[in-house]
């Protein structure tokens, strides 16, 4: 609540500057042309650091995820159920770190040489080229799990240069130069990535060892695959097949996974709620707070009653500029009231299977999380509509010669303006009346298609 006033203050000259661009004094919206509502997007992009292409989307587009826990259960069958099986799956793996033996990298300092740790010395084995340091690498070197059985899950600390009050302790240094510019952690559990040419310096007696000798975690009772940090190899420690995914965090909801270790392509547009994957034989793959569940017994997903914000979409006149000033006397006007019908919130979902074919109207719905189930204020009572960043839907099919095909459509600022990218790469530009909401209607072609929505609502037409 405080957040959403305070922000809503600060963004008093961007709103004012917006209705010189958009016209906000009730007067109809002047046409754009094609190349000026792309240029609208470019500004977008820009402030993304996007430059348009799938690969190059960021995975974080915005701390507003529009998460809200009270929403869970309502949408995925047996939410609860899946967080206590989670909880449980902690404790095992706590267990199994505490019980874990093998040969850990005893305390030194290390350089990464030939996908192995390699002992040196810092005044006689560093070389002159500065830049063999800072390499980085794409591909896996190798993985290494370091961790404190002293901690509880989930908790971390930090220390200085020199790891005081650390009783182990792990840093690593990309600049041998600045050396006593890093600093120490110890963590409870976590997966580390090392390169060739990275520098390790380990204190205490942690376990520390490569990832391969730390014991494979099976699925749980249920069948399902928990995620604490963990790691699988396709084909090996976890089938390969289509699966499921579903955010355990209920905090913010973000879905962490990752397939690919030189491109983050699994959490493209802020995932979080609950997600699809394929996993492919030889990939290694990892998740994180979150539960993958075989294709074949996925939970249902519903639809699910929801605040009508559909006076996000009326048009802003000089009086909504002025008003931010006196909101905290003045507050915006809330009916608390539900549209006439069940809507689809954030996710993403099986056309024709999730969600039905149809059409839908598409209202943008941007906020900070809600994660206190007691919470009783409004969704909207944690709007966070000044963040602009990616709000839309994202469309997943397959091609007829396997390759996986994309398209989105996108809304713009308040609803004002579409940007709509077909498989084949081409792009069109739709403007939106004052007053009205995007639409998209799903049929016979894209049943099966995965549609994921981002940061809005699909709300059913008729």
């Amino acid at each position: 609540m405080k957040n959403r006033k305070s922000q809503k203050l600060r963004i008093l000259l961007l709103s004012v500057f917006a209705c010189f661009l958009t016209g906000c004094a009730g007067e109809k919206q002047e046409a754009k042309t094609q190349e000026e509502l792309a240029g609208v997007f470019r500004s977008y992009n820009n402030s993304l650091g996007w430059d348009g292409r799938l690969d190059g989307v960021p995975t974080e587009v915005s701390g507003a995820t529009s998460y809200d826990v009270r929403e869970m259960a309502q949408q995925i069958e047996g939410f609860w159920e899946y967080y206590d099986t989670y909880q449980k799956e902690l404790e095992r793996l706590k267990a199994v770190i505490e019980d874990w033996e093998t040969d850990f990298v005893p305390e030194g300092e290390y350089i990464v040489k030939q996908k192995q740790l390699q002992s040196f010395n810092w005044e006689t084995d560093l070389p002159p080229e500065r830049e063999y340091w800072m390499l980085s690498g794409i591909a896996p070197d190798r993985f290494y799990v370091y961790c404190d059985p002293d901690l509880e899950l989930g908790e971390s600390k930090t220390s200085d240069s020199e790891g005081t009050d650390l009783k182990n302790g792990l840093k690593e240094i990309n600049n041998p130069d600045f050396r006593d510019d890093y600093n120490y952690f110890t963590e409870a559990f976590v997966v580390w990535y090392l390169s060739e040419g990275d520098i390790i310096c380990v204190k205490g007696s942690p376990k520390f060892a490569p990832l391969e000798d730390f014991p494979v975690l099976g699925p749980a009772e249920d069948g399902n695959y928990y995620g604490y940090d963990c790691w699988y190899t396709v084909g090996e420690t976890i089938p390969a097949g289509r699966y499921f995914v579903l955010s355990l965090d209920t905090e913010q909801g973000k879905l962490d996974y990752l397939y690919d270790i030189s491109n983050s392509g699994a959490v493209l547009y802020a995932k979080s709620r609950f997600s699809y994957v394929t996993l492919t034989e030889g990939e290694l793959f990892r998740m994180d707070k979150c539960v993958l569940i075989p294709i074949e017994q996925k939970p249902s997903i519903s639809p699910i009653p929801h605040e009508d914000i559909s006076y996000l979409n009326e048009p802003t006149t000089w009086w909504d500029v002025l008003s931010l000033w006196f909101e905290h006397y003045f507050p915006e006007k809330k009916s608390g009231e539900t549209y006439d019908t069940p809507v689809y919130a954030e996710g993403e979902y099986i056309i024709g299977e999730d969600i039905p074919l149809g059409t839908y109207r598409i209202q943008n719905e941007v906020t900070w999380s809600v994660s206190d189930m007691e919470e009783t204020a409004l969704h909207s009572d944690f709007d966070a509509g000044y963040d602009h960043s990616w709000t839309g839907l994202h469309m997943f099919g397959m091609s007829e010669t396997g390759e996986e095909e994309w398209s989105f459509v996108r809304t713009g600022y308040q609803g004002r303006y579409m940007q709509i990218r077909e498989p084949d790469g081409s792009l069109e530009y739709r403007q939106i009346e004052d007053g009205s909401l995007p639409e998209v209607t799903f049929d016979e072609k894209d049943a099966g298609n995965v549609v994921q929505v981002v940061r809005c609502l699909l709300i059913p037409e008729g």
